[in-house]
Formats: structure tokens, C-alpha cells, sequence
């Protein structure tokens, strides 16, 4: 993450300082309040030479949050260039878990005459479901340069973004139900156990184009489509009697596609009111590991320039 933090603030160094002698020529600032919803899931395979092998299915479904977020964005002078910056904050107020899991483990292998092997042992596969619980949150970090082209009409542009983005995912599960329970015949379902906490980080860079079209009183459309690629982190604390599954922590590369739409209309005094939807979908894919992150929001923000 350091590396590709440090490539971006380079190049946003670079583009300050070849900025730096125009003045800002436009600023805008803006908060809003928006509903969010999420999926999740992550397909593990332990390693082949570790006894017993395990198979750990995870997927958080229906994941909802309210969020709060701010943005800024400034441009420098008359080279139309811009800087946005944007932060969001969500509170995970329901969701829940489906995990599987399945557990081989070898007690012995013999040697027939043939030169075949014969393999003796326990399986055990089992399945629960959770909710997700209090005190669970996300958070996500966007900077973006463009740089704006007018073509066909004054009042149609695009432009190409260059950006970096940090995203967080903080989740806690109720432990009533933890999947060595599930595994235990005489298991008891009125003795509650600590809850699992499970985090997803993912951040890089990406490109992309920054679409806006205006319209007659006050209105404006706009659309933003952009790709992503980095790397994501994925830790796992957990209670399933296997020390290798719950303390499983794994940093994979990752890419996906994400698009904004929206439309803003200038209220009077230079105030404005935005509403946009959001979609975006990351893929980390090993031999291994798989794991899908998709993100769904609505939000409604006022701002103002200046």
C-alpha cells in the first residue's frame, strides 16, 4: 500500500507544483447522507501439505450501512485541471453471515501390493448462519486529478481521471452460533462464545473518465466510470477449533470496475443539491483464494461553491 501511496502523492506533488502558479479558479465543497449496501465473499483452500485440509466458504450478504461523506473539489486557474477529494463513514446497522466449512483430516495412509494407497481419517462439513452485529463500520478514502475536454458542445465535456483510493471494511459477527458448534454433537446452543471480527482492506490506484453534460435551468448530469487495481487485505479472527483458519490473514491483487451517476441542480446563493447512484465490484482470483467485494449506494448531498 506504501508504494502505491507514494507513486499518487508524487504525481499529485508533480501536478501542484506545475499548478502552482495559477490560483484556484473554483471550489466546491459538499456533504451528504446516503444507504449502502454490500457482498461479500471469500472462497479459502488451506495448503495442500497441512493436516487436516480445510475448505472455508464466507459470505456476507445483505450488509446494509448508512453513511455519512464529504467532498471537495478545487480547480487551478484557467487549465480547467481539478482535484477532488473525498471521504465517507458508515455504520453497519444489519447483515449476515453464511459460512461452510469442511475439514479432512488424514490419521493414516497404508500401501496395497499394487502400489495404490488407501487413506483413513474423519471428514466433517458443516454450515451456519450469523448476523452481523453492533460496533461494525467501513470507511473509504478517494483522490482524483482530471482534466476536462469540451467536445461536440460547449456544455457536454470528458475527462480522463487518474485517481487512488483506500477502502475499509470492519466487520463483527455474533458468536452464538460459531462453526465448532456446528461440528459438535453435544455442542450447547445455550452457551454463547466470543464473537468473530473480520476486516477487508483494499487500495490502489485506478484510471478512469469523468463524464458531464449541462442542461438548461440549472440542471446537470453526470456519469463517472473508472478502473480499478491494487492489492486487497482480508483478515479473519475467528473461533472454529483450527488455528490455521482463525487467524487467517491474506494480501491478494485485485481489479475491478466501478460507475457513478448523478444529477445536481444550483440552488440560489451558489448552493447545490446532488443525488447519485454508485455501483463498483472487485476480484481478487488465486488458486487458493477468491474473493468478491460488490458495493451498492444511494446518497444525497448539499454543497456549495465558492
Amino acid at each position: 500500500m506504501k508504494r502505491h501511496l507514494s507513486a499518487f502523492l508524487t504525481l499529485l506533488a508533480a501536478a501542484t507544483a506545475i499548478t502552482g502558479s495559477l490560483a484556484a479558479d473554483q471550489t466546491s465543497l459538499s456533504g451528504g447522507i446516503g444507504y449502502r449496501q454490500d457482498s461479500l465473499t471469500w472462497k479459502s483452500n488451506g495448503r495442500s501439505n497441512v493436516n487436516p485440509k480445510t475448505k472455508s466458504n464466507l459470505h456476507f450478504e445483505d450488509v446494509e450501512i448508512v453513511m455519512l461523506g464529504f467532498n471537495g473539489k478545487t480547480t487551478f486557474g484557467h487549465s480547467n485541471a481539478y482535484f477532488k477529494l473525498g471521504f465517507d463513514y458508515g455504520w453497519i446497522v444489519d447483515g449476515r453471515l453464511r459460512e461452510q466449512l469442511r475439514v479432512d483430516q488424514q490419521t493414516r495412509a497404508c500401501q496395497h501390493l499394487s502400489g495404490s494407497y488407501a487413506d483413513s481419517g474423519k471428514f466433517l462439513e458443516a454450515a451456519v448462519h450469523n448476523n452481523v452485529r453492533r460496533h461494525s463500520f467501513v470507511w473509504d478514502l478517494d483522490l482524483k486529478l482530471g482534466y476536462p475536454v469540451q467536445c461536440i458542445c460547449d456544455t457536454f465535456s470528458i475527462a480522463p481521471t487518474l485517481g487512488f483510493m483506500l477502502n475499509r471494511e470492519q466487520i463483527r459477527v455474533h458468536g452464538h452460533s460459531p462453526i465448532c458448534d456446528a461440528m459438535d454433537d453435544f455442542a450447547d446452543e445455550n452457551n454463547p462464545k466470543h464473537g468473530s471480527h473480520y476486516r477487508f482492506s483494499a487500495w490502489g490506484p485506478y484510471v478512469g473518465l469523468d463524464f458531464a453534460y449541462a442542461l438548461e435551468n440549472c440542471w446537470s448530469l453526470y456519469a463517472d466510470l473508472e478502473v480499478h487495481f491494487g492489492r486487497i487485505r482480508r483478515d479473519r479472527d475467528c473461533d472454529t477449533d483450527y488455528a490455521h483458519i482463525d487467524r487467517l490473514q491474506r494480501t491478494k491483487s485485485f481489479w475491478g470496475p466501478s460507475i457513478k451517476v448523478g444529477a445536481n441542480y444550483v440552488l440560489c446563493d451558489s448552493w447545490i443539491i446532488d443525488a447519485s447512484v454508485y455501483y463498483s465490484k472487485y476480484v481478487s482470483c488465486t488458486n487458493r483464494d477468491k474473493f468478491t467485494w460488490a458495493t451498492g449506494n444511494i446518497r444525497l448531498d448539499l454543497g456549495t461553491v465558492f
